[in-house]
């Protein structure tokens, strides 16, 4: 009975549709996830390098800091948005960047509860697009951070599992 039980375990382990754990479906599911929020941080991060003014002022009401001073936050921000976003697209430190990503999301979906009712300009994408601070911004915000958590506990599990055993 031992043996049938072990035989099952290893069928199952060695099964086509699953690597390390992890079927190919959620593994397809968690690049394409990574892919989008590579591409979301690299066109938030670069319009707002473009044009800045909309996010600095919207730090600005965040912080009691002036909206030049809010610039000075804004330009390094959004170049740490475009690294994570190269980082995401080339498959490095995938881990990290969502776990920070994680972070920020969950940051930006308290800050639009806070302006919940105000639709001030968030400046999410620079002054290209318009977003504002409305109940599309929670819903994005949300999805954004489960996008994150998924790609982020993919990416954990794979990690986990190509670590080599020593005997």
């Amino acid at each position: 009975m031992k043996t049938i039980v072990t035989q099952q375990r290893i069928e199952l382990e060695t099964a086509p549709h699953t690597i390390n754990g992890c079927s190919t479906f959620l593994r397809t599911a968690a690049s394409s996830a990574r892919f989008l929020l590579a591409c979301v941080f690299l066109l938030s991060g670069i319009s707002k390098l473009y044009a800045p003014a909309s996010a600095s002022t919207f730090v600005a009401t965040i912080l009691p800091i002036t909206a030049d001073a809010g610039r000075i936050i804004v330009i390094p921000l959004s170049l740490l948005e475009v690294a994570g976003g190269c980082l995401l697209l080339f498959k490095r430190w995938v881990t990290v960047v969502t776990f920070i990503s994680s972070f920020f999301f969950l940051s930006a979906f308290g800050v639009g509860l806070l302006f919940l009712g105000e639709d001030r300009p968030c400046g999410c994408f620079g002054d290209l697009f318009l977003s504002q601070t409305d109940e599309w911004f929670l819903i994005k915000s949300l999805a954004l951070l489960f996008l994150s958590l998924f790609v982020l506990r993919i990416n954990a599990r794979q990690s986990i599992t190509d670590i080599p055993n020593k005997p």
